[in-house]
């Protein structure tokens, strides 16, 4: 329950008790490797290792991680055991990723990878009134509407490839309770040699937004931003947490205070992004900007300091002069 308080905190410093128009959460699932006998704790042929497989959900608003002072951070998160399916544990999962999300935000959308795109979990969003945009997986009735768009034009292509979004009409999948709109993204772009592959690459994304809200191109621009929420993962892990106890409820606690210290690092990288140097002619500081989390920590935490030698109590000092 306390996950989510930093990232609300932070919000209501910027912008009073006012919510956020639209907030994204993104959902997904990550190995977290382990080494000795950890309850719960199972080798995973996929990632060939002993892991746990811990489930947490983001929130950024609008769905732009690079928003200075609007609040970000973990809200959301439980462990699961090494051998979990990918959306194991979803349904209240998603239910308590809502509600703490409806706290900051009027809006709610969703936006999760393709182990989540079964037909109950879209459903059950969209009865939310809730927005998602889910990677769905390519089969073969996708696969044939999507081919009149594979085909490339005659010619020499175009330098940088070609890229571009579709809507295909005529798919519905019938455990779906409505007909969900999909788009086809053809990502067909040149190697380091400057030659295209064989086949261009393509993938699918399923979505409850309304064509005036988001055109094809708008909702691939909005679904890329996932690759920030995969970065803040990256950043959680860079940062060494162990889950070594014992016992599985043990390491489900190391896990959310991780992820709420994480929280609050990223309260104080914000704030340093957004401060502004009060001084006549500031030097120019390229590195406020990209400071990732290993390095805040490393650098700025770890700043060295001179204490005034007059103690007032436990700890107070007399004056914070030196």
């Amino acid at each position: 329950q306390f996950l989510h308080q930093p990232v609300l905190r932070h919000r209501r410093q910027g912008d009073g008790e006012r919510k956020v128009r639209l907030g994204v959460v993104d959902v997904d699932g990550f190995p977290v490797e382990t080494h000795g006998e950890q309850q719960g704790a199972v080798y995973n042929g996929y990632y060939q290792k002993t892991v746990y497989s811990p489930l947490v959900a983001s929130f950024s608003p609008n769905g732009d991680f690079a928003s200075k002072r609007l609040g970000t951070g973990f809200i959301h998160a439980i462990l699961r055991d090494g051998n979990a399916a990918p959306a194991e544990g979803i349904d209240l999962f998603l239910q308590e990723a809502l509600d703490k999300a409806l706290t900051l935000a009027r809006t709610v959308a969703f936006r999760l990878d393709a182990g989540f795109a079964a037909a109950d979990i879209l459903n059950r969003i969209d009865r939310s009134g809730a927005r998602f945009a889910v990677r769905l997986p390519n089969n073969a009735v996708l696969d044939r509407l999507a081919a009149p768009w594979l085909s490339r034009p005659a010619g020499r292509p175009p330098k940088k490839g070609y890229e571009f979004a579709v809507e295909l009409r005529g798919y519905k999948n019938p455990g779906w309770d409505k007909k969900y709109r999909v788009i086809l993204v053809v990502v067909d772009k040149p190697d380091k040699n400057g030659c295209l592959a064989l086949f261009p690459h393509y993938f699918f994304i399923v979505t409850n937004w309304p064509p005036k809200r988001m055109s094809p191109r708008k909702l691939l621009a909005h679904y890329r931003q996932r690759g920030t929420f995969e970065d803040r993962l990256g950043e959680w892990n860079a940062l060494g947490v162990n889950l070594s106890q014992d016992a599985f409820a043990k390491n489900e606690v190391t896990l959310l205070l991780s992820l709420l210290a994480f929280n609050l690092l990223e309260v104080l990288r914000r704030e340093m992004e957004s401060a502004t140097d009060p001084r006549p002619n500031p030097p120019a500081s390229p590195e406020a900007d990209g400071f990732d989390m290993t390095r805040f920590r490393n650098v700025v935490l770890q700043a060295p300091a001179r204490c005034s030698s007059v103690a007032v109590g436990d700890c107070g000092l007399t004056s914070p002069r030196e």
